[in-house]
């Protein structure tokens, strides 16, 4: 893959090109968008912060894809809630995090004034990333007040001026110093593709969109405010819902850069078929050491791909379509001053 020239920097005034992509079940270099890092998020600039100790060494992430809640029957409010408990319990975790489609269909906003005070019961903070199917029921601006009402709550809008809703930054702080951080992106809905853009694709037509270059420019832009504030790079995660077309470099991985195999027959990675240029940005700046998605229910492979952890979380719930032995959560731990990542599936059956 063709390297894109951006280079981290304090001034965010620079325009650069980073490649665009086609995809044809494979990767192509086509000409590229310009990502306009002349863009000044400082106005909006207020990520979110988590608080640990000075002793604290280890830090848990539980990431939850895919819970697709879409009744408010008390029968499955009390199966499916009682199944997630379960994965918390088990996980013990200091963050979750839930990775889009976390509801789905026309109760869903219903259900996610259900699922609220739930996650809230725990005491733990939480994050939310919107999936495809989570405004089905309302505007995601609406469901973006929901989450934002939560008392352990982490969610933000983000950023007026760019795609999507909830593109935000959380710190992870010690001793007054920002140790990690976790980006939260959305990686939106649908769009329709171009005739050319459709050719290029295996499904064609109206399919899954992408993560726009303005939702870059702000990703940028963070991970260099972060960066001077702390007088270096400061490690992090990214978070959203729909794969980005690297995934599918997967199936020629080397044994050695494989952390959790596909352990069944799975299916295909379904990512926009534009790739934007996210992950050269994210190579170049050298913070985020991992990326964590859901949306393709039956994939649970967990790899290395040019330096960055590219991971699949494990569906947390039966429903929409599922593989009944790839049920539970995944575990993203921090450790060695957060400097070390290590990641599990937690398998947990109803």
């Amino acid at each position: 893959m063709k390297k894109s020239g951006f280079k981290a920097a304090a001034a965010a005034t620079l325009l650069f090109s980073v490649s665009l992509l086609f995809l044809a079940g494979c990767l192509h270099d086509k000409p590229a968008p310009k990502i306009p890092y002349n863009m000044n998020f400082s106005e909006e600039y207020s990520p979110r912060e988590i608080q640990i100790e000075a002793d604290k060494e280890v830090f848990r992430i539980l990431q939850l894809p895919d819970t697709q809640l879409g009744d408010t029957d008390e029968a499955y409010i009390e199966e499916k809630f009682g199944f997630l408990k379960k994965v918390i319990e088990k996980a013990a975790p200091d963050l979750i995090v839930l990775t889009g489609d976390n509801t789905e269909g026309p109760n869903g906003r219903k259900v996610l004034n259900k699922l609220i005070p739930f996650l809230d019961s725990f005491e733990i903070p939480y994050a939310a990333v919107f999936g495809n199917h989570d405004a089905e029921a309302a505007p995601r601006s609406l469901m973006a007040e929901d989450y934002m009402a939560g008392k352990n709550s982490l969610f933000k809008k983000g950023p007026s001026n760019i795609h999507g809703v909830g593109n935000y930054q959380v710190n992870l702080k010690q001793d007054d110093k920002v140790k990690f951080s976790f980006y939260m992106i959305d990686s939106n809905r649908y769009r329709t593709y171009t005739a050319s853009q459709k050719m290029a694709s295996e499904w064609g037509g109206r399919t899954y969109d992408y993560i726009y270059p303005d939702q870059i420019a702000w990703y940028a832009w963070s991970v260099n405010q972060t960066t001077a504030a702390n007088n270096g790079v400061v490690p992090s995660l990214a978070f959203f819902h729909i794969a980005i077309p690297e995934y599918r470099t997967y199936k020629d991985a080397a044994d050695e850069d494989i952390l959790i195999p596909q352990s069944k027959e799975g299916e295909a990675v379904c990512n926009g078929y534009v790739n934007t240029g996210l992950f050269n940005v994210m190579k170049d700046l050298g913070s985020t050491k991992g990326v964590f998605v859901g949306h393709d229910h039956i994939n649970n492979f967990v790899f290395k791909y040019q330096g960055i952890i590219l991971g699949y979380g494990l569906k947390s719930g039966k429903t929409s379509y599922y593989d009944e032995e790839l049920q539970g959560g995944t575990v993203i731990t921090l450790h060695n001053d957060f400097q070390d990542i290590e990641v599990e599936h937690l398998y947990v059956q109803n």
